[in-house]
């Protein structure tokens, strides 16, 4: 089976399970349920091998950056939810993760990155992409939070609201999942410090990237501490958790989107 038809199949099979989660959250967590995001997975896995993994260098563009971080994030996801009870996220993550399969086959386009097949920069490009995929579970639970909390707020605990862990709960993971995210975002501010300094002769070249990269280090980093310091919490942690993965999104995947399919650069 070739990328692009492992790509339809695994999208199908995301928008199956997202409508089936909206429909009953309860069911995300279903062992039936589990394996055929699994299946859907290891297709996404597979198209993203033959796609992005070429003679051991990396090539990447924006469908197939999306496509991987989306494909990490359906992965983080199943992993700490044999902690947590966040299996709810799936009616999210999952028609995420269809989307990425989609851009894949929408922007097919790949080039080489420059040095990938040096070790420093492969550990930099999955640190960046463990990030992003990091963040993206955070930003979705912040949403989640603050739509759970307004209900709360408004009286209407009804249907699928009611099966969702409590706020406090959900609160905690979204913190759990910053604290992860900005472990591998500071990594990656480092590594890709140090590669520059290698490839380039100087660390942190000043453009958009650097610039929104450090914002949302600085966005997340402040949250932590008004967290431990402050005890923030609610909608100022679910508010600056969206405004800092938006930053972080802008970073690299607008910026490529603006490249390479707008501008059609490379």
């Amino acid at each position: 089976m070739n990328a692009a038809l492992m790509n339809i199949a695994a999208a199908v099979a995301y928008a199956v399970l997202g409508a089936l989660a909206w429909r009953a959250p309860a069911v995300a967590g279903r062992r039936a349920l589990l394996l055929v995001v699994l299946a859907a997975w290891l297709l996404q896995g597979a198209a993203l091998r033959q796609a992005v993994w070429v003679e051991g260098q990396f090539l990447l563009g924006v469908g197939h950056s999306i496509a991987a971080f989306t494909w990490i994030a359906v992965a983080t996801l199943g992993i700490i939810s044999l902690r947590d009870r966040v299996s709810a996220l799936g009616m999210l993550v999952w028609p995420l993760a269809a989307l990425g399969c989609l851009a894949a086959l929408v922007w097919p386009d790949v080039h080489a990155i420059a040095g990938s097949d040096r070790p420093l920069l492969q550990g930099h490009l999955v640190a960046a992409i463990l990030a992003y995929a990091f963040f993206t579970l955070a930003g979705l639970q912040a949403w989640l939070m603050q739509w759970t909390e307004e209900r709360l707020l408004a009286g209407r605990v009804d249907g699928w609201v009611s099966q969702l862990p409590p706020v406090m709960t959900q609160e905690n993971i979204l913190f759990r999942l910053i604290w992860s995210g900005f472990v591998l975002l500071t990594l990656n501010l480092l590594s890709g410090a140090l590669f520059a300094e290698e490839i380039f002769g100087r660390a942190l070249p000043f453009n958009h990237k650097t610039v929104l990269g450090i914002t949302s280090w600085l966005i997340f980093g402040w949250l932590l501490l008004g967290r431990h310091v402050g005890g923030w919490r609610g909608r100022i942690a679910a508010r600056m958790t969206i405004a800092g993965c938006i930053v972080l999104l802008l970073a690299y995947i607008g910026a490529r989107f603006v490249a390479e399919i707008l501008l059609g650069r490379v």
